[in-house]
């Protein structure tokens, strides 16, 4: 969406028309994120995106209508006992507790449930509506112990086959949140670096979708993954899952074995995606988001491996129209909510769903044009 289009968004009131939209995520983030893209999309339809300061008072920098942020790994801080991590934390919340009618993309509680592995599959696995529609996520359990036999006792309470893929336990934080293994026997039990999940890898003939959702449209990019693997007699693999997945990986990894019979390259199908997208936004609350599935060899069974907060969207080329587009929806949503209010609007229910019926009441749309293919060499 061009900026002359996106001008259709520009608010009646000129009080509005410049209003604060207050951002905050990590310098490494920034070097990555157009973030002078996505200002001048958001000028262009009437908001001025200002970077919050964390060490001072948030109220003082505003007032915001819309506050875009990623910080989960100050999150992750707090969460480990960090005292300033904490103090940032707690004066967010207190900040979007006392200012209600702040669009907030997204809340810190909704957020937390994807910092854990073992929560993120705990939620897909306790959802029978995930079950009823055809997908769900391989088998695991989490290790907090570095005792071979423990460990082996949990693996086959739950079922937890070898090969499996060893993971931290956190999903963000820095690069040791993407540093894994895979163990193929039991004499790598000794491998194991709790706290972690153990996840039974499933063969996927190399390839991974990457599911990017913003507000309610999604993206399906491929990327390549790990070849096919067996338990045996094999050392522990150590390997870095970005640069695994990335779209241009050339990795003897992701090369599937010549005398491999694994099946066609499995295929996505749009209408099993949009009713995973539809049950997660549902569940988890969140507007920026992503998720990494796999097509099972054989059983076409669609597997969650793992779920992100705010991915970089790598792929998706008009991200930046699109996350100005959601902003300027929200903000409208809640101006329509709360008439009365002019400079701050009314937030709708940003709880997160964990009932048993999983409700699917809010639709995404899938941009088909938007789809970007990697082959792998």
């Amino acid at each position: 969406m061009n900026c002359e289009k996106m001008s259709n968004y520009h608010f009646k009131n000129t009080s509005v028309s410049m209003a604060k939209v207050g951002y905050w995520w990590s310098e490494k983030k920034t070097q990555r994120f157009n973030q002078s893209e996505l200002e001048l999309k958001l000028s262009a339809i009437g908001f001025n995106l200002v970077r919050l300061d964390l060490d001072t008072d948030i109220a003082k920098q505003g007032p915001f209508v819309a506050i875009i942020h990623k910080l989960s790994d100050i999150l992750i801080k707090a969460d480990s006992g960090d005292e300033k991590a904490s103090g940032i934390i707690n004066a967010f919340q207190n900040y979007v507790n006392t200012n209600p009618e702040v669009v907030i993309i997204d809340p810190l509680p909704n957020l937390r449930i994807l910092l854990s592995r073992y929560e993120q599959y705990k939620i897909i696995k306790d959802c029978p509506l995930a079950f009823k529609e055809g997908f769900s996520t391989p088998t695991f359990v989490e290790l907090t112990s570095k005792d071979c036999e423990i460990n082996r006792q949990k693996l086959i309470a739950n079922d937890v086959k070898f090969p499996f893929v060893c993971k931290p336990l956190e999903a963000h934080g820095g690069s040791f949140a993407h540093q894994m293994s895979i163990i193929f026997n039991e004499k790598g039990l000794k491998d194991i670096n709790p706290p972690c999940v153990a996840q039974t890898f499933i063969n996927h003939n190399a390839k991974l979708f990457k599911i990017f959702v913003i507000h309610e449209k999604y993206f399906v990019v491929d990327r390549p993954s790990l070849k096919n693997f067996k338990a045996g007699d094999f050392p522990t693999l150590h390997f870095d899952s970005p640069e695994v997945s990335k779209a241009n990986s050339v990795s003897e990894l992701t090369e599937l074995d010549k005398d491999d019979g694994g099946g066609p390259t499995p295929i996505v199908k749009d209408e099993v995606v949009s009713k995973l997208v539809n049950i997660l936004r549902n569940i988890l609350g969140l507007n920026l988001f992503g998720i990494d599935l796999i097509i099972e060899n054989q059983t076409d069974r669609y597997l969650i491996i793992d779920m992100n907060i705010f991915p970089g969207y790598d792929g998706v080329v008009n991200h930046i129209d699109l996350i100005a587009e959601m902003v300027s929806s929200m903000v409208r949503a809640k101006k329509q909510a709360s008439p009365v209010k002019s400079d701050n609007l009314t937030e709708s229910d940003s709880g997160i769903d964990t009932s048993d019926s999983c409700d699917e009441n809010k639709k995404v749309t899938r941009l088909n044009f938007q789809r970007k293919k990697s082959s792998l060499k």
